[in-house]
């Protein structure tokens, strides 16, 4: 439990009410010079509280400030926060053979981001392909295949416009403090085990993009591992967690050729299956709180996983369950009437549920029946 900081005024009168017992004083001036010393011991104590309160919060990652968190994760990890990856493009640039694209030479797209040429290109056709790289990194600039772009300033004998033909490296957003964070307490949790499930999980962990991966021996095979990926929502391919072919392959490059377990011969690295939660509110009295009602769901199946023996804590046994009453004290909580909740999973209606294997639940919408 942390350290409670007493607010100046509390420590003040508590000081104020010794004096005047100690002394045996029944008024106190605020402009005596004992109101002044009690000011002073007080203000004190407030700077030793906080103080301590902040040492206290930093002996472990789950409350420690930002700075002491990276320091640990630093020693934990033997990495600091994954930064944000910037996107790299193949582009189809069209002009006279023997025309220069020098590096240096930037293109923008529709959205303003711009893409720098790194290494200078000299057509060898009427149309060549030239590879940039964003100067914003992260999902917010990426591109996709058939995507234009338009030069920032003309250059000789080459067209104002290209378009892209192959994403080379895959954005993938910067990790936020409190993905580094569970990373940080997991690496507590978790102790290398030499190949259990848990070892799949800490050799992935530094993968940008990654949230999570889910090990399981595969049925009727011997020595074979179906290694189950989720990405980041901002980082997958639907905004639901399915992993990108680079996401995946990063992932293989973690763990291959050095890690793999004695007594397994072949890992097979698979995206997650994202299922769809449909919440039916009948004679909802405020219409306009659906929305802030989808994302406080949004928010509780975010944390609702695949259980992992071996992996999660034995506590979290359930954490793949999802009961309906759940959904339900949601909405209550927002303050709203209604008549009743369906609750529906692949559009199959459940009072409770589990999601295992490779299925993770998103929601896919929230809405009103008027009966």
């Amino acid at each position: 439990m942390g350290i409670i900081v007493p607010k100046y005024s509390d420590l003040y009168n508590s000081i104020i009410a010794d004096f005047k017992n100690k002394l045996n004083i029944f008024n106190i001036s605020a402009k005596s010079v004992l109101a002044a010393i009690a000011s002073t011991i007080a203000a004190k104590q407030k700077l030793s509280y906080i103080t301590i309160a902040r040492v206290n919060n930093n002996i472990y990652p789950d409350t420690s400030d930002a700075e002491t968190l990276r320091r640990a994760g630093r020693i934990r990890l033997g990495r600091d926060i994954n930064p944000a990856v910037s996107g790299q493009y193949n582009i189809e640039v069209t002009g006279e053979s023997g025309a220069v694209v020098h590096a240096g030479t930037t293109f923008t797209n529709s959205n303003g981001f711009l893409f720098i040429v790194d290494i200078a290109k000299t057509l060898t056709s009427t149309t060549d392909i030239v590879q940039v790289r964003a100067l914003t990194p992260g999902q917010e600039s990426a591109l996709s295949v058939s995507q234009e772009l338009q030069l920032t300033a003309p250059l000789p004998n080459i067209d104002t416009f290209a378009y892209v033909t192959e994403v080379v490296i895959e954005p993938t957003s910067a990790e936020t403090i409190e993905e580094y964070r569970q990373n940080v307490i997991d690496s507590y949790r978790v102790l290398p085990q030499g190949g259990s499930r848990s070892d799949y999980r800490t050799w992935t962990e530094s993968v940008s993009g990654v949230r999570e991966v889910y090990p399981y021996a595969k049925s009727f095979s011997v020595g074979e591992i179906n290694l189950y990926v989720e990405a980041f929502p901002d980082d997958s391919t639907d905004g639901n967690g399915t992993p990108s072919s680079a996401i995946l392959t990063a992932v293989q490059d973690a763990i291959e050729p050095d890690k793999i377990p004695l007594g397994v011969y072949e890992i097979h690295y698979l995206a997650i299956d994202p299922e769809p939660i449909d919440v039916e509110i009948e004679n909802i009295s405020d219409v306009t709180k659906l929305s802030s009602i989808e994302g406080l769901i949004e928010a509780f199946l975010y944390t609702k996983r695949p259980y992992i023996a071996g992996a999660d804590m034995i506590t979290d046994i359930n954490k793949g369950r999802i009961y309906a009453s759940e959904i339900f004290q949601i909405v209550m909580s927002s303050g709203v009437s209604f008549d009743n909740i369906v609750c529906k999973r692949n559009s199959t209606i459940f009072t409770s549920t589990e999601f295992t294997d490779d299925k993770i639940p998103y929601i896919k919408s929230v809405t009103n029946t008027v009966v």
